[in-house]
């Protein structure tokens, strides 16, 4: 310690480096404080430092509290991502990894300049300068880009409290309050006077597609959206060991963590989708059922078939699309709205279907509801073959 200056001194660690410290009381709690290394600091550099310090002090401000007020603004948004990643739970618990890797990518593709400035610089204007910026490359794109953005700063303004007021008074999103772009349904799907040549087409292609450019698995991929109205992601990742061909009642099951709901479930397979799936081979150290083109990952988007399948359509599909075709397909065969709901992966809302249903399990109560889409399907395809001149199947 410095017989001059009270309070001053050096500190030696055992790895020998110096560092000069400050020591002093505000209101009565005793606070050490560094002030930087030997050589980085002279002596009398490091004494000046000091004395401002302990004056400080004197005055009643707390060096500890002021550093972690400095720490707290200081937050980048960067940062409060990172937090919001790893810390965030919902109802469903920690968020899902596609969710992640969207709210990286909006950041990324939307406020890459704003990554490592603190979020308290982002301001009202900015929000709305650049929200009208992103809604030139989409609508929909800026919707999602800023609603990750306002759940990120809201909870960064819980996260980080600075002389008991939040970090963030206000959250600057809230500009766009009266500016969000309407959202528009989406309705495409394959009409039901069309479903009939669009299977026969995939059923073709599943057949005599060129393996190498992935036709055959790509059409079949495709079958299996419109046989189970699943997720894009749900189908596409399906991987061998969630299936059970052999068993009594057929099925494939999404499990709770790769759900996006945050539930797992089994869905029965009708015999046409065990057909499809039997028909894919198996690629070595690759898990998934419908493979990419170089067998090494999953199929993606397969935009040939899409294109195709469009064309026969006479409206632009999508994977979403196949889900409304089954759902629709459903409907016009007179199934029950809760089964559709379920098989379709939805949460359950109703008290009858949360506590006294089990939507678990799909295997018993909807097998014979999935067969009769599939059979349909298939009675389609066959009038559409005979009314092109091909009566047998491909």
């Amino acid at each position: 310690w410095c017989s001059q200056d009270h309070g001053f001194g050096i500190r030696l660690n055992a790895s020998g480096t110096r560092t000069f410290v400050v020591q002093g009381r505000v209101d009565g709690r005793e606070r050490r404080v560094s002030i930087g290394r030997r050589g980085v600091f002279t002596v009398d550099q490091a004494r000046d430092r000091a004395r401002e310090i302990l004056r400080s002090m004197r005055m009643g401000i707390d060096p500890v509290a002021e550093k972690e007020k400095q720490a707290h603004m200081a937050v980048t948004l960067r940062q409060a991502i990172a937090d919001y990643g790893a810390n965030k739970r919902t109802k469903n618990g920690a968020l899902k990894a596609r969710t992640q890797m969207d709210i990286d990518a909006h950041s990324r593709r939307s406020f890459a300049d704003w990554l490592d400035k603190p979020v308290t610089s982002i301001t009202r204007d900015a929000c709305a300068h650049r929200f009208a910026e992103v809604s030139k490359r989409g609508p929909t794109t800026a919707n999602q880009a800023f609603r990750y953005l306002r759940s990120i700063l809201n909870y960064a303004r819980n996260r980080h409290w600075v002389d008991d007021e939040p970090l963030l008074r206000q959250n600057p999103v809230d500009v766009l309050k009266y500016s969000w772009h309407p959202a528009k349904a989406r309705s495409e799907r394959i009409p039901f006077d069309r479903i009939g040549e669009v299977w026969h087409m995939l059923a073709a292609q599943a057949h005599h597609g060129t393996v190498a450019r992935g036709e055959r698995t790509a059409a079949a991929f495709v079958q299996f959206l419109i046989l189970t109205g699943a997720r894009l992601s749900e189908a596409s990742e399906l991987t061998w060991d969630r299936m059970d061909l052999d068993g009594p009642r057929p099925s494939w099951c999404i499990r709770t963590d790769q759900s996006k709901t945050g539930t797992g479930r089994v869905f029965p397979l009708s015999i046409q989708a065990i057909s499809i799936l039997c028909g894919q081979p198996h690629v070595a150290d690759n898990p998934y059922v419908f493979t990419s083109r170089n067998g090494k990952s999953h199929v993606v988007q397969p935009s040939a078939t899409w294109r195709a399948v469009s064309r026969l359509a006479g409206v632009r599909v999508t994977a979403h699309s196949m889900r409304r075709t089954f759902t629709n397909t459903c409907l016009k065969l007179g199934i029950e709205m809760w089964k559709t709901e379920m098989l379709t992966s939805h949460v359950p809302t109703t008290t009858t279907l949360l506590h006294y249903t089990d939507t678990a399990n799909l295997r018993e109560n909807c097998a014979d509801d999935v067969q009769n889409v599939a059979d349909w399907i298939e009675s389609e395809a066959q009038a559409a073959a005979l009314r092109a001149g091909h009566p047998t199947e491909p």
